[in-house]
């Protein structure tokens, strides 16, 4: 047990989700996915702002050249401080039933971002590698839920979450060709205590796997061991990120879509964003190389 997460912002988000530690402006970067918005989370003055863009926002990461790259519905676009969003990349156009979901960038600055059906539908969406030149490659076909993904320090090791396949995979990870293989499952989770969403990594090589549905982040060693958790108040958890001055604040994401209103515990606070101090340190995230 790694103790309890806090809330500290009460943003009722549908789908709260992307959470990334801006390094430069030390601030924390999340999105409420079908509302479009991008939330910064400043935690020196406990303040939360919002931009809201006309389409679903599904991660926001920083650029090495400054401004952000985001995920939109059918493709990944360039954002500055102000002024609309520059489309520079499309992702399953043809595949209108389609969406982005989560995504993150490895340590060579590419993105790696994947999709889902809006219904569900198995095994109808795929896992993308986006370069510095916003080429786009098919990595991972016949995907669910495309959710969770971190590298391992060495890289040598990628790890990816299906969330309706109810797994956490582990593949080997060619860091220069960005390329993947011999994918095999690394935990299996029991679907009557929720389902895998996102992910971050710490500094120890340990995972720390949001549960939606088991209000909780789980913590799991390289090997699959679980080893703890962070218990929330709020059952829909959907992803986490490390951030503070010192990396050690983990900052969780939730979710307030299709809460049933005669629950006998009642659950205010889902879709807020919560901060929890597990005592494990994270690492600093890789800016997108274009």
């Amino acid at each position: 047990m790694y103790g309890d997460a806090e809330l500290v912002v009460d943003a009722r988000a549908v789908v709260g989700e992307g959470p990334s530690w801006d390094v430069s402006a030390r601030t924390l970067l999340w999105v409420d996915i079908p509302n479009g918005n991008i939330h910064t989370f400043d935690p020196s003055t406990s303040t939360n702002t919002t931009r809201t863009l006309d389409e679903i926002v599904s991660v926001v990461v920083n650029r090495s050249v400054g401004g952000y790259l985001i995920g939109t519905h059918h493709g990944v676009a360039t954002l500055e401080e102000s002024g609309p969003a520059t489309l520079v990349a499309t992702i399953e156009r043809d595949i209108a039933s389609n969406r982005l979901n989560d995504g993150k960038v490895d340590h060579q600055g590419r993105l790696w971002i994947g999709t889902m059906s809006s219904e569900f539908q198995p095994q109808r969406g795929s896992l993308y590698r986006v370069d510095a030149d916003f080429s786009v490659h098919l990595m991972v076909k016949s995907v669910t839920t495309s959710n969770g993904l971190a590298w391992s320090a060495d890289d040598r090791r990628m790890y990816y979450i299906d969330t309706r396949a109810y797994s956490l995979d582990v593949f080997d990870f060619e860091r220069e060709l960005g390329s993947i293989s011999n994918r095999r499952t690394l935990v299996s989770f029991d679907p009557e205590y929720g389902r895998p969403d996102g992910m971050a990594i710490d500094a120890d090589d340990h995972l720390w796997v949001a549960i939606y549905g088991g209000g909780e982040v789980r913590r799991f060693a390289p090997d699959g061991s679980h080893l703890g958790e962070v218990k929330l108040p709020v059952r829909q958890v959907t992803s986490c990120a490390f951030g503070g001055p010192d990396y050690r604040d983990l900052y969780i994401t939730s979710a307030g879509q299709r809460l049933a209103q005669d629950r006998e515990e009642p659950e205010p606070f889902s879709g807020g964003l919560f901060c929890a101090r597990p005592g494990a340190q994270g690492v600093p995230p890789t800016a997108f190389a274009g």
